[in-house]
């Protein structure tokens, strides 16, 4: 496994790549709108199927504020990616509370 983490466009990010899984899962970008409580906020992803068969796969994406503290979860599925192939995911909620300065995201590929 190796993790990558960086800022875009003012949001942190944390890449995470399973390089031995059947896929590789990276972040792209991770945004979120000041509004308070129930703030919006959006994982950009891709998810590159390794495998030599078609798959779908389940991805956690763990939101956290500067402080390290997890304000969110939420899960997405990716269906029928074929062998080689990447195809970028988009996953919003809202989140639980306001994030205290930069928001980060990392995904972790459930199944």
């Amino acid at each position: 496994m190796l993790v990558i983490a960086g800022v875009i466009a003012g949001a942190t990010f944390v890449a995470t790549i399973f390089a031995a899984e059947p896929a590789e899962v990276r972040v792209l970008s991770c945004t979120s709108d000041d509004a308070g409580f129930f703030t919006p906020a959006t994982a950009r992803m891709s998810v590159k199927n390794t495998s030599s068969s078609t798959k779908s796969f389940t991805i956690s994406i763990e939101y956290r504020d500067s402080t390290g503290d997890r304000i969110d979860i939420d899960r997405t599925r990716v269906r029928d990616v074929r062998p080689g192939d990447t195809v970028k995911v988009e996953e919003s909620t809202m989140l639980d509370s306001a994030p205290v300065g930069a928001l980060s995201c990392t995904a972790t590929l459930v199944d």
